[in-house]
C-alpha cells in the first residue's frame, strides 16, 4: 500500500523501500521466504508481467527495491 493511488491527482513518493529487523528479528528461515516473495514481486514488476500496465518510473523502483531487499538480507542469511 506504500505505492497506492493517494487521489486527488496526488502520486505517492516513489522512494525505495527501507527494511528493518523489527519484531521479527534476524531469523534466516523468515528471511530467507521473505526476501523469495521480495524477489519474485519486484521481478515481475520490473518486467511488467504484474498485469496491469508499469510505468517505467515504477519500474525504474522496482529494481531499486530488489537491490535494497538483497543488500538488507545478505548478511541475515547463512553463507
Amino acid at each position: 500500500m506504500r505505492y497506492a493511488s493517494i487521489g486527488g491527482g496526488l502520486d505517492p513518493d516513489l522512494a525505495p523501500i527501507t527494511p528493518r529487523l523489527g519484531r521479527m528479528g534476524a531469523k534466516p528461515q523468515v528471511w530467507r521466504q521473505t526476501a523469495q516473495a521480495a524477489h519474485s514481486f519486484w521481478r515481475a514488476v520490473e518486467h511488467n508481467q504484474v498485469g496491469l500496465p508499469v510505468s517505467p518510473a515504477f519500474r525504474k523502483l522496482a529494481r531499486r527495491n530488489l537491490a535494497v531487499v538483497q543488500a538488507f538480507v545478505a548478511p541475515l542469511l547463512p553463507g
